[in-house]
């Protein structure tokens, strides 16, 4: 089966899209799953009633499909021409060409977990040793019951298209004691569909960051199995985020101070982007075309301009 191993980083000034940015968005294949409703712990005080997700928008997961164990599932459904439907699974390890599996992507995904064995019960917190006189550079120990916040372990991660809809109802069917499903394709959108875009699409996710929007905390989440060159890859892997996440997160924090530090009460010149003069002989003129009967109504505006120098990495609070 598999075996989750976490690390957790408190206390880092880096901000998810600063890590997506940094770390993932230029990957062939990567994920997001966020939202921007979580709350801090500085919003404690605040009423947040009325609003049914904050409750679940605390967490923002991302990574990609890069590690030993990931692969890429896409299933092409009845909606796609008959030549392109099927089950197409890439793997990192080995052949890079996509295999052809004959089976639906939720058989596909029931059977490979069960195969796999499953997830284990216990995770293994990994923290990092500093100091040189210290043997081994890290230490492992189970969590306990309520040290995660989060359910995350990784695993699959993706979407189900509207179309899936014939085989979700059989195996809804099916898992209710019924045998046999007939599919119906004649309601298929197959008019509209990008033949290019999967029904659905999977990644089995081994490699995987989580933000705690709550307490400001990441968590760096590894999945490995038995295979101790997998494992030696893993903590390798997740001492190099810790790395690259605490990096992020300086870079940050002294360019925003920097350019904050110098301009924070300066007020912003707005200028016109056409003179007054200029603003207006367009009024004169646009009263001279009405007159001429090319319009009955014109409208003149004005744009104001300013000219700022951000940092290089901005906090999110600017675009607020």
């Amino acid at each position: 089966h598999h075996q989750i191993s976490i690390h957790s980083l408190e206390g880092s000034s880096s901000l998810p899209e600063e890590v997506f940015q940094e770390l993932f968005s230029s990957c062939e294949n990567s994920f997001w799953l966020d939202s921007s409703t979580g709350k801090t712990q500085s919003d404690n005080d605040k009423d947040y009633e009325g609003c049914p997700i904050t409750s679940n928008s605390r967490f923002s997961i991302m990574g990609s499909n890069d590690g030993p164990l990931s692969r890429k599932i896409e299933y092409f459904g009845i909606e796609h021409p008959l030549e392109k439907r099927g089950l197409r699974v890439t793997s990192n390890s080995g052949n890079s060409d996509p295999s052809i599996i004959d089976t639906d992507i939720l058989s596909y995904l029931r059977e490979t977990l069960i195969a796999d064995g499953g997830f284990s019960d216990h995770v293994q917190m990994v923290s990092f040793n500093e100091a040189e006189d210290v043997a081994d550079d890290e230490t492992f120990r189970a969590a306990t019951d309520y040290e995660l916040p989060f359910d995350y372990r990784g695993g699959y991660v993706g979407f189900l298209g509207y179309e899936l809809r014939h085989i979700t109802q059989c195996s809804l069917f099916e898992l209710e004691g019924g045998h046999g499903c007939k599919i119906d394709d004649s309601e298929a959108s197959r008019e509209r569909t990008n033949p290019n875009v999967p029904t659905a699409a999977f990644f089995f996710v081994d490699r995987s960051l989580l933000f705690d929007h709550h307490t400001g905390d990441w968590y760096v989440v590894g999945v490995g199995n038995s295979d101790e060159e997998i494992i030696a890859n893993m903590i390798e892997w997740m001492k190099n985020m810790q790395s690259k996440i605490e990096d992020i997160g300086e870079i940050s924090s002294s360019s925003f101070s920097s350019s904050h530090g110098k301009n924070a009460n300066d007020a912003i010149d707005f200028v016109p982007n056409r003179p007054k003069d200029q603003y207006q002989m367009d009024i004169a003129r646009s009263h001279e075309e009405i007159r001429n009967g090319e319009s009955y109504e014109l409208c003149v505006t004005n744009q104001l301009e300013a000219e700022i120098t951000l940092p290089r990495r901005p906090d999110k609070k600017i675009h607020e």
